[in-house]
């Protein structure tokens, strides 16, 4: 029998922020302006939400690689209990303000990678 402990439901997302803003700018107003409306979001089921922005670069045959433009400027991680749970969160007007808001710093013709990961927890401390 496995050891592994079943652990969350997550959506994982890559996201390209919009031509002509800064790394500074794209952050700002994701964790200031955009946060707002995903706050909603949290109390219909979302458990914990996740948002990396990437500062320094991709790893390339084991080094850093700097200076290069990333194929994507950050990750979205939406942690959720079961499939019900975030199927429930998704509110349609909220989705709606979302997706409006979204044109303000995301690059809307960029490819969005999306992925729905069901999480096993192999060791922790």
């Amino acid at each position: 029998m496995s050891s592994a402990k079943k652990g969350d439901i997550i959506m994982f997302q890559l996201l390209k922020k919009r031509k002509g803003m800064t790394a500074e700018e794209f952050k700002d107003y994701w964790l200031t302006n955009h946060n707002k409306i995903e706050q909603e979001i949290i109390h219909k089921g979302r458990r914990k939400k996740i948002v990396a922005h990437f500062v320094q670069g991709m790893l390339e045959g084991g080094e850093l690689a700097t200076g290069k433009e990333l194929p994507f400027d950050a990750v979205l991680e939406l942690h959720y209990n079961s499939f019900d749970d975030m199927k429930a969160s998704f509110d349609p007007e909220i989705a709606a303000r979302l997706t409006k808001d979204e044109k303000n710093f995301l690059d809307m013709e960029a490819e969005r990678v999306s992925y729905i990961l069901e999480e096993y927890v192999m060791a922790e401390r």
